[in-house]
């Protein structure tokens, strides 16, 4: 392992944390305290962390504990929708700068493309920052993207097929680029740094469905290389999806946004309530639900029995927001035949759950390029 190497762990153990001492620091690095204290130095003198000194209630000598510098640079972060796009900007430690919400004519790539540009550069002139005061821009979509390549492979909700987003965006704005499926997982602390052996199933159920595997809190690749990819599914997908994208209230339930401010429960208990009554007055509906919840049940219940996994996470807008699916398909796994029973649970609310999803995932891709040199910046 190489210097910069070093200084990118020590770095990113503090964005981990809220402040550490060098002792804290060379514990939880594996390094010596001397090869802390020059790595420190360096990373203080550069302006990337901040020392400060540590209350210290007995009138002793106060340690010193370290901390990254929020406002070194920023990040850009944007959830892609068909009719709108959420953009904000936020320091390294998440404190949100600026939010936007820009509804769109069509969602056609070029058209997009230019809006996203447009409102990027009218924010960075209102805030009277540069390109260069950034250090990643970051990309939230539903689809099947190719992280290495910078390509969204495909995008059902958007129609776009193997289209340059990020190498196109990164090109203009001279920023590196990282799009993301995966941001649900992130946004709801499913990547637990605590726990080394944390092993987690997820199921996506929105306009598509989609499973994800984190293994030791790595997201594995799958059949492309995101949990997007439908194709996990075969032919059987075709049924699946009827009810998802043919169903009236699934549809105004998908087009509820993943990200709000102002989370509407009043009108979410009205739709499921809604909903409970129809599926209670048309037998053909409730059939073609139990049959949906059950097929999805037993592939379930097949992950687990293969993967033995602490928990289950069942989410996407269906089941962020439908009381009545998560409940039956919950049920059908519990009911199931398993080894042993996981946790089997739903997302959950949390403050600014998009914002701090994309942060965490922009971290984690950025600190694994070999470009990225703390020295250089």
């Amino acid at each position: 392992m190489d210097k910069e190497e070093r200084l990118k762990i020590l770095y990113k153990i503090l964005l981990e944390n809220e402040a550490l001492t060098k002792p804290e620091l060379a514990e939880k690095a594996g390094l010596s305290l001397t090869a802390i204290s020059d790595y420190i130095n360096e990373l203080v003198d550069s302006d990337w962390i901040l020392p400060r000194k540590k209350a210290d209630s007995s009138g002793g000598r106060r340690a010193v504990i370290y901390e990254i510098n929020a406002k070194k640079r920023y990040i850009i972060g944007i959830d892609l929708k068909d009719s709108h796009f959420y953009i904000f900007i936020s320091d390294l430690k998440g404190e949100i700068i600026k939010t936007k919400i820009h509804y769109l004519n069509n969602c056609s790539f070029n058209y997009y493309i230019n809006e996203i540009l447009k409102v990027i550069r009218t924010i960075l002139a209102e805030l009277n920052l540069k390109n260069e005061d950034f250090l990643s821009f970051g990309i939230s979509i539903s689809g099947i993207t190719d992280f290495e390549n910078k390509i969204v492979n495909r995008s059902n909700q958007l129609d776009w097929t193997d289209q340059p987003l990020a190498e196109r965006l990164e090109k203009e704005l001279e920023i590196p680029v990282f799009v993301e499926t995966d941001v649900r997982i992130y946004a709801h602390n499913e990547l637990d740094k605590d726990d080394q052996n944390n092993i987690t199933t997820v199921l996506f159920i929105g306009e598509g469905i989609g499973l994800a595997l984190i293994v030791r809190n790595q997201i594995l690749q799958g059949y492309t290389n995101r949990v997007g990819d439908n194709r996990f599914f075969g032919e059987k997908l075709k049924n699946l999806i009827y009810i998802i994208r043919n169903d009236q209230y699934l549809k105004e339930i998908n087009k509820l946004p993943y990200y709000s401010k102002e989370f509407e429960e009043e009108k979410i208990e009205e739709l499921n309530q809604r909903y409970k009554e129809f599926i209670s007055k048309n037998q053909k509906n409730s059939k073609e639900l139990n049959d949906f919840t059950d097929y999805i049940a037993s592939m379930m219940l097949s992950t687990i029995n293969l993967l033995n996994p602490k928990k289950v996470l069942l989410t996407g807008n269906v089941f962020d927001y439908n009381d009545l699916i998560y409940s039956q398909v919950r049920e059908k796994i519990s009911a199931g035949e398993m080894y042993h029973l996981p946790e089997i649970k739903r997302n959950k609310k949390s403050e600014s759950p998009l914002e701090k999803a994309v942060l965490s995932f922009l971290m984690q891709k950025f600190f694994a390029i070999e470009k990225f040199n703390l020295m250089r910046e």
